[in-house]
């Protein structure tokens, strides 16, 4: 059994790194071309559909995924940890895909000269 959730819980953290790291990639195409989105769309988009999936896992595994907006402390909680937490982070990091990223072009030109 405890074999089994170790295992569990690498390949849960590997396969999150793996998706935390395409996600800029997947972001900087986003953001180029005749369609492209801005970080704020990007982020919505993304804080959105991990919610409908969590309270999906939620309601799969527990039953009851808006227990927790019952009691007010513990949903004062969770409003402040998106709003003041997720939320800048994951804008953030878009953000200086499209504006810092570009800057640092001369360095990365830099280091690839082969």
């Amino acid at each position: 059994m405890q074999k089994s959730r170790t295992l569990s819980g690498v390949l849960l953290a590997s396969g999150g790194a793996v998706l935390w790291g395409i996600s800029g990639i997947f972001g900087k195409l986003l953001f180029e071309g005749p369609n492209a989105v801005t970080p704020a769309w990007l982020t919505a988009v993304r804080m959105l559909l991990a919610g409908g999936l969590l309270l999906l896992y939620s309601l799969a595994r527990h039953g009851d995924p808006l227990a927790v907006w019952r009691t007010p402390s513990t949903a004062i909680r969770q409003i402040l940890y998106g709003v003041l937490g997720l939320l800048p982070v994951q804008f953030f990091i878009f953000w200086q895909l499209i504006t810092v990223m570009p800057r640092l072009q001369p360095f990365y030109s830099f280091w690839d000269q082969s």
